[in-house]
């Protein structure tokens, strides 16, 4: 019998044996068996002459994606969404034109610890900041005193008004998922001192010391490459939809709401509940998805002020928990496998 190989890593593995054995029960019905492979040990299982139907890639880790599609073998997704997909500052880039999305820097380890490190960097700074290196067609002092200021995209009014109202920032590493690496710039700054700590570093003045150290000994998103963005917030609670998509197709959507809060994921104790878009919501997602060939996909939206969907994330390795949750009756993981057996019949 031919076979299907999920991959993971192996901490992915431990929590989704049973995500597994749902991929395995529907594959079953096409006549094929479902494995599950550590990724650390694709490339000898294909040297050693293996080849399995198909791979889902499950962890995230672009390459593993890109080694499969050099070997011809199906890989859902793609190395082209795995890569754009699992960096939160590439993904908004990519659609910044297209729908209205956070407004979004990256910066690399040194750049974020600089900053984190400045002294006086309260809102105001902090915006200025931001400014600074998200508009590059006038000067802060114009940004910040005029409205007449060029705006570097056909949403610039509304990136603008999304930065002028914020009343923190969030930072977080470019490729975190499920809600964790996620920071308040102003709000949580000892949270992101602790994180960020580098091994042997001295930091009694509470300032940040980039050193030269072994990063095993380091905090979590020590040196990391993180994305700096607004706290977008509607009304009095922290809320946001995931709409599910299977290759060009909307099959739901998931509003996840926290009045305590501002990662309003699942796992973090989040409230959800189905909801149905509006045409004019869809069209917003189509937008999206005929920019990429997704296999299965979660693309994550925040809402302004005025109720406007605002492109967050998208979620490559999503997860529907949440979705059976809620919604029982929708079995996403059946209408995956049928369609990957409808591309590769």
């Amino acid at each position: 019998m031919m076979s299907v190989w999920m991959v993971y890593d192996r901490e992915g593995l431990a929590r989704n044996e049973g995500y597994v054995s749902m991929f395995r029960r529907h594959f079953r019905a096409h006549g094929l068996e479902v494995e599950a492979v550590l990724d650390d040990q694709t490339e000898r299982k294909i040297l050693a002459g293996e080849r399995p139907f198909c791979v889902f890639v499950r962890t995230i880790n672009p390459p593993v994606n890109r080694f499969f599609e050099t070997k011809g073998i199906p890989v859902f997704n793609s190395y082209e969404v795995s890569r754009i997909c699992n960096d939160k500052g590439l993904t908004l880039a990519r659609f910044r034109e297209k729908v209205l999305a956070v407004p979004s820097i990256t910066l690399e380890g040194g750049e974020w610890e600089r900053m984190m490190g400045e002294e006086g960097r309260e809102l105001f700074r902090l915006r200025r900041y931001f400014f600074e290196r998200f508009l590059t067609k006038a000067s802060s002092a114009d940004l910040l005193s005029s409205r007449k200021a060029s705006p570097c995209s056909a949403f610039g009014e509304r990136e603008r008004d999304m930065i002028e109202r914020a009343e923190d920032f969030v930072l977080k590493t470019v490729d975190g998922h499920g809600g964790s690496e996620v920071y308040l710039v102003c709000g949580e700054r000892e949270r992101i001192r602790a994180a960020g700590r580098r091994a042997g570093e001295e930091d009694g003045d509470g300032r940040f010391v980039a050193k030269r150290s072994s990063m095993a000994d380091c905090g979590p998103i020590a040196g990391r490459k993180m994305v700096l963005q607004p706290l977008i917030k509607n009304g009095g609670r922290f809320c946001d939809m995931r709409v599910y998509v299977i290759g060009k197709r909307i099959v739901a959507a998931v509003m996840r709401s926290s009045g305590r809060d501002f990662r309003a994921n699942y796992s973090r104790g989040g409230d959800v509940a189905l909801v149905e878009l509006c045409d004019a919501q869809k069209r917003i997602v189509n937008q999206i998805v005929d920019e990429l060939d997704f296999g299965m996909a979660g693309i994550d939206f925040l809402f302004d002020r005025d109720g406007n969907m605002v492109l967050n994330e998208i979620e490559d390795v999503a997860g529907s928990r949440m979705l059976y949750e809620c919604a029982p009756h929708i079995d996403i993981v059946s209408q995956y496998v049928d369609y990957v057996m409808t591309c590769l019949e």
